[in-house]
């Protein structure tokens, strides 16, 4: 057997807390490193014991686990999971303000469960764990503005990785045509701040609409709908059946349906099967507006774990849409953006604020 993943608990909530370890200790690949009570002692231990992954609460005392998390990825970055303990729009803030930060994901934190489901709910919580403590994450620098709550800041400038930068097709920005008339993103891990540093850019009078399929927990998405509003001028909630595709409005694929459009360009939600486990997918999204748009598609495809968007960024190219993906090197996770790179001819590579430019010369070219 290999060596066990070191997990660190920040939990202020004793009865949580052991709640937790015994997930852990039901696994044989893994091993509680540390317990943190407070914020501040989660910086410290994760510095002193550098573990594979931190499990994180957001309300603890001294530091809460927003400003926590800002520390460690400054000082002594790693994964790490928020563990939301109300999936509930009020926490949801916080939470999504601690993704900002450079938390990789937000999930329900699991709670007591009957003898006969016990297993069960260890094998969700700890493959989550086991998924991410892998991740090589990257050093968030620290800003003189502060993480908000309400209204977040501009997300911190991306350092170079030691990934490897794709190289650009074509010019730094790519030519957007006059004929394009849809946004649509697909991403996953690293997304929320991701679209919040892109759409802050946005005005509001922002010509075009904007789809976006995020993979996200279930029981999030209402609440990441809220927050993404409050970080731009453009209007964002999630997508209804039928719902007419508006300028300057970003729709958001619900939780367990697949976002699409019908040929008269508007919502179609569907519970067609899961494309490798991701309900909502980023390549139904795209595969319908290569059919019932074509060229007048601008897909993107961001930060992100897996293949999702491939498939279908290749569908766009192909109807003569543009394909635009997030330059793997400032990425998150970058497996998303390179895979769907690789599957088409014309895609370009660029930063979130290159992204962010190419929208806007989009939106002026209507």
């Amino acid at each position: 057997m290999g060596k066990a993943i070191r997990v660190l608990l920040a939990e202020d909530s004793a009865t949580s807390r052991v709640l937790l370890r015994s997930l852990i200790e039901m696994q044989s690949d893994m091993v509680v490193a540390g317990e943190a009570v407070n914020g501040q002692e989660a910086v410290q231990l994760v510095a002193k014991l550098k573990p594979d992954v931190v499990v994180m609460d957001v309300h603890m005392p001294r530091l809460n686990g927003v400003e926590a998390t800002k520390a460690i990825m400054q000082d002594t970055p790693c994964p790490i999971i928020i563990a939301s303990g109300r999936v509930n729009t009020q926490e949801h803030p916080l939470a999504f303000a601690a993704m900002q930060a450079g938390a990789l994901k937000v999930m329900a934190k699991p709670a007591e469960a009957k003898r006969e489901t016990i297993t069960q709910v260890a094998q969700e919580f700890t493959d989550v764990l086991r998924t991410f403590a892998g991740v090589k994450v990257i050093r968030h620098y620290s800003s003189s503005r502060n993480v908000s709550v309400s209204k977040p800041p501009r997300a911190d400038k991306v350092p170079s990785s030691p990934r490897e930068a794709l190289p650009v097709r074509g010019a730094t920005l790519p030519a957007i045509s006059s004929e394009t008339a849809i946004v649509a993103i697909g991403t996953s891990t690293g997304g929320p701040p991701a679209l919040a540093a892109i759409f802050e850019k946005l005005p509001a009078e922002f010509s075009l609409p904007l789809l976006v399929t995020q993979h996200i927990t279930k029981g999030f998405t209402d609440g990441f709908a809220t927050w993404l509003d409050g970080c731009t001028a453009l209007t964002v909630r999630v997508a209804k059946e039928g719902d007419a595709l508006r300028p300057a409005t970003v729709l958001v694929a619900p939780d367990e349906r697949h976002l699409e459009v019908t040929s008269a360009l508007r919502v179609r939600l569907t519970e067609e099967p899961p494309y490798r486990g991701q309900r909502p997918s980023v390549n139904r999204m795209f595969q319908s507006l290569a059919r019932y748009a074509g060229s007048r598609t601008l897909a993107v495809v961001m930060t992100g774990m897996g293949d999702d968007g491939a498939q279908g960024a290749a569908a766009v190219e192909t109807a003569g849409g543009k394909v635009l993906v997030q330059q793997p090197s400032t990425a998150v996770v970058s497996s998303m953006p390179h895979e769907a790179h690789n599957a088409c001819t014309d895609a370009q590579a660029l930063t979130l604020e290159e992204i962010a430019a190419a929208l806007l010369t989009a939106s002026h070219r209507r």
